[in-house]
């Protein structure tokens, strides 16, 4: 049975349903239905990448960026 962590910024989903079609996409479609999905929500201020603290805005902007390169 397939387990997959998924971390995300505070409040980024809904509800954790949004997270059933992420879960079947890394899985094989026959265990999809039968994978464990651990969600960690990380609090506003605490991801950071080279030095800098990434607010969960600037993740949305730099996904909105990517969505339409």
């Amino acid at each position: 049975m397939p387990l997959i962590e998924l971390t995300t910024p505070s409040g980024a989903l809904a509800n954790t349903t949004e997270v059933l079609p992420m879960g079947a996409q890394v899985t094989a479609e026959a265990d999809a239905l039968r994978a464990w999905v651990l969600v960690h929500e990380q609090a506003e201020g605490t991801w950071g990448a080279d030095g800098q603290i990434i607010r969960y805005a600037d993740l949305v902007a730099l996904a909105k960026g990517a969505a339409n390169a």
